[in-house]
């Protein structure tokens, strides 16, 4: 309590400085929880794509290698893939926008693909069961996508004005392409995509004949990424992407996401510390004589400087509480109001981050307060006890 009541002799001064702290960790917070989503989704990736070769139609490449969905592959050329010795399985996808008007950061897709694909063996169902062999009409849904629609399982999903039954909901993957999307049969997006083409392509293609990506699953002793460049020198008209590649591909991405969002953190954190700084120094100086007295009555110089840095320390870890907790809702309030109005979920407070932010917030009160508490300490008892 006597740390508590040093801290609030000047309530003013000490309520602005832990005001300063709390913005600082709150705006650490918010925008480390984007980084933090971003983490998670690429943990996951890495974890489902292990040992996997994605495969598109050469001239379908968009952005980071990915597939626009204009140019599709055909199952000949699935088949093609599949018959070579160097692959243990081949997985056609299909996959389309929801519907034509969409807004969000992921727009909400249609994902037809095996259920014993790769694509989804991170995902676990919160509700129902998935997709099973020779299913038709039914969808399972992303976490996202199901709370913005409001279904559940048992009920009737539209898609492009085609009735689903909705037989399963999918945990939150953190995946925003996976929690935004429904899940059909193979068979079912092929029409779907089918349907959406223009009448003059409709009339000279199959929709059984159609997929916009292939997963390849190497076979037993194949590296992947060798696959990979087999496959673009063996066949062609496609892009065969091995694993590392891709990795390499959405980690820097990532990585220069985490850097902005570290660095712009950082300069408000820093702010803070000068902040604590300055109270601290402005506290010692008040406390010259009470300092002088209890080095004339035997208190250590690690003692006063000791007492100084707990000072600081508690009022950075008040301010980081005070941050984390306004962080923690702020995050959680614009993640349920994006879900809501989009499907999609950009934020993630993570146990780690919660623990960093207020381990950060007390170091840095500390780091603020050496200083004041070097100046503290070297203060001499008699020169002290005359200050005025």
């Amino acid at each position: 309590m006597s740390i508590l009541r040093d801290i609030f002799r000047r309530k003013g001064r000490s309520i602005l400085t832990i005001i300063g702290i709390s913005v600082g960790v709150f705006a650490l917070v918010v925008l480390g929880a984007v980084a933090e989503n971003q983490n998670t989704y690429v943990s996951v990736i890495f974890d489902a794509y292990e040992g996997t070769v994605h495969v598109i139609e050469e001239r379908d490449a968009g952005f980071l290698g990915q597939a626009t969905g204009s140019r599709p592959l055909s199952m000949d050329t699935v088949e093609e893939i599949r018959s070579l010795p160097e692959v243990d399985a081949a997985y056609p996808m299909v996959s389309l926008f929801l519907e034509g008007d969409f807004m969000s950061v992921t727009p909400p897709m249609v994902l037809g693909i095996s259920s014993a694909s790769p694509e989804y063996t991170f995902l676990r169902l919160a509700e129902g069961r998935g997709i099973e062999e020779g299913d038709e009409r039914v969808v399972v849904l992303g976490a996202d996508l199901a709370k913005q629609a409001g279904a559940a399982v048992g009920e009737t999903f539209e898609i492009r004005d085609v009735p689903f039954t909705v037989v399963g909901i999918f945990e939150r993957s953190y995946v925003n392409v996976s929690d935004a999307s429904a899940h059909v049969p193979l068979t079912d997006a092929q029409r779907l995509y089918h349907t959406a083409l223009p009448e003059a392509f409709q009339d000279v293609v199959d929709a059984e004949d159609l997929a916009i990506r292939v997963s390849v699953v190497a076979a037993e002793g194949t590296d992947p990424d060798e696959l990979a460049t087999q496959l673009n020198r063996d066949i062609d008209g496609i892009l065969a992407t091995g694993p590392t590649e891709a990795m390499e591909r959405v980690s820097g991405l990532v990585g220069l996401l985490n850097s902005i969002v570290w660095s712009v953190a950082a300069i408000a954190l820093i702010v803070c510390a000068l902040s604590i700084v300055n109270t601290m120094t402005m506290a010692v100086s008040e406390r010259t004589r009470e300092i002088g007295v209890k080095r004339a009555l035997g208190a250590t110089r690690w003692r006063i400087a000791r007492d100084v840095l707990v000072e600081s320390g508690v009022m950075g870890g008040i301010g980081g509480l005070i941050g984390l907790l306004a962080g923690g809702a702020t995050a959680f309030a614009l993640n349920s109001a994006m879900v809501a109005a989009t499907g999609t979920t950009v934020m993630v407070v993570t146990g780690r981050l919660a623990f960093g932010a207020l381990a950060f917030a007390v170091i840095l009160g500390i780091i603020g307060g050496l200083w004041p508490a070097r100046h503290a300490s070297r203060l001499e008892p008699a020169r002290a006890l005359a200050y005025e």
